[in-house]
């Protein structure tokens, strides 16, 4: 019995550190951040935004594609479904998935920037 007592007494005082920790972190982020702003055009950046194409893993998905270029990843699947011939992007399935290397999204970004004289292939990416 005392046992249960003692168990009942640590459970409550957990659940009031829990409610605690909870509060306080809840007033410093009110504290500190700044107030929002609503603006015109939201910032579309993320936390896992790619701004380097280093940054990219070798074999990418349309989410990677999505995020470097900054467009919709609808608009990156309706690029997958265009033959590369005539500026698609060139990838690969597993199984329902579409890949793309990396070596052949930056060849296809300079073959788009030539095309559209955007620099030269010596400019870095």
């Amino acid at each position: 019995m005392m046992i249960i007592v003692q168990e009942d007494k640590l459970y409550n005082l957990l659940i009031k550190i829990a409610h605690y920790v909870v509060e306080e972190t809840s007033k410093d982020e009110n504290e500190t951040s700044p107030p929002k702003q609503e603006t015109l055009y939201a910032d579309k950046k993320t936390e896992t935004s790619i701004d380097h194409i280093n940054g990219l893993p070798d074999i990418l998905t349309a989410q990677h594609i999505a995020d470097y270029l900054h467009i919709s990843r609808k608009r990156v699947y309706e690029l997958f479904q265009l033959n590369p011939k005539v500026g698609g992007i060139p990838n690969f399935s597993i199984g329902t998935s579409k890949r793309v290397k990396k070596l052949d999204f930056i060849n296809w970004l300079e073959v788009r920037k030539a095309i559209r004289g955007w620099g030269n292939k010596n400019d870095s990416l």
